[in-house]
């Protein structure tokens, strides 16, 4: 009697341990699109290794009632997850990925469920319409598991998950949409000139404009130097002959004009001569 009951204590211990082993392996974070860098992580809680000889993961989408094939056992025939590991399965051809199957299907809204080699679920996860508080992560981010829910994130295959959060991943904004501004700091405008003010005796006086003669000819008649100057240019020698000649036409004219009127008829009378006073 007492062989039979220690022979069944032993058979449920390692069923229940069996049990607890696999059962700290979880579905830890899964990446939709884009589609090269799809994948699903694996990740062991617990302190064992557990062999994954004969598991296999399974999904279905919002509308469906049954699943269908994921990833075979074929593809985990031989492999292990060490404890606190972590084991990648990826579409494309990922750093350190333990399987890549190029025929991984994941889309919006879907159910994914991992069994092991009794055909037990061990861990299941849905996401879209297919949850109540897990929402589709958009394209370059992934959904991740924390210590009390998930997260929607920048992906982080084979590492630690971002942050720890204490509420559900629907009152999280992403973490990758979160902008910092930096303050805005104010310039400063420029000072304008202040103009240039002319002092006036009375408001109708005009300023005095200073001359100066300069001996280069033709300049402009105002100097670019000192605006309140005019330049007066020297006389040609054109205008010496004009001046000149006037000067001597007067002169000659004003004599004749003298002469004239100082001058006395003479009128001739056989062969005399009178003189009559004008």
């Amino acid at each position: 009697m007492k062989i039979k009951l220690t022979f069944i204590l032993a058979l449920l211990f390692l069923f229940l341990g069996f049990r607890v082993v696999q059962a700290q392996v979880v579905i830890n974070e899964v990446e939709l699109n884009p589609t090269g860098a799809r994948f699903i992580e694996l990740y062991n809680e617990g302190n064992q290794t557990v062999d994954l000889s004969g598991w296999y993961l399974q999904r279905k989408t919002e509308n469906q009632t049954d699943f269908g094939s994921l990833v075979s056992k074929t593809n985990f025939k031989g492999k292990v997850i060490g404890p606190n590991g972590y084991f990648l399965i990826s579409r494309g051809a990922m750093q350190n990925a333990d399987i890549v199957q190029g025929a991984l299907t994941l889309t919006e809204s879907n159910t994914i469920q991992l069994k092991n080699s009794k055909g037990m679920v061990i861990d299941k996860i849905s996401w879209g319409d297919a949850s109540t508080n897990i929402p589709n992560p958009p394209d370059g981010e992934s959904i991740q598991k924390m210590t009390s829910g998930w997260i929607v994130a920048s992906p982080t295959p084979r590492a630690p998950n971002i942050v720890s959060i204490s509420v559900p991943v629907q009152n999280i904004p992403p973490v990758a949409n979160i902008l910092v501004v930096p303050p805005i700091v104010p310039i400063a405008p420029e000072p304008k000139p202040k103009p240039k003010i002319i002092e006036t005796k009375s408001k109708t006086e005009v300023p005095k404009i200073k001359t100066k003669i300069v001996a280069e000819p033709k300049k402009n008649l105002i100097d670019p130097i000192d605006p309140t100057y005019l330049v007066a240019t020297p006389p040609s020698e054109e205008s010496y002959f004009f001046w000149g000649g006037l000067v001597v036409l007067l002169i000659v004219s004003g004599g004749a004009i003298y002469f004239i009127r100082r001058r006395k008829n003479i009128s001739k009378v056989g062969d005399n001569f009178k003189i009559i006073d004008k």
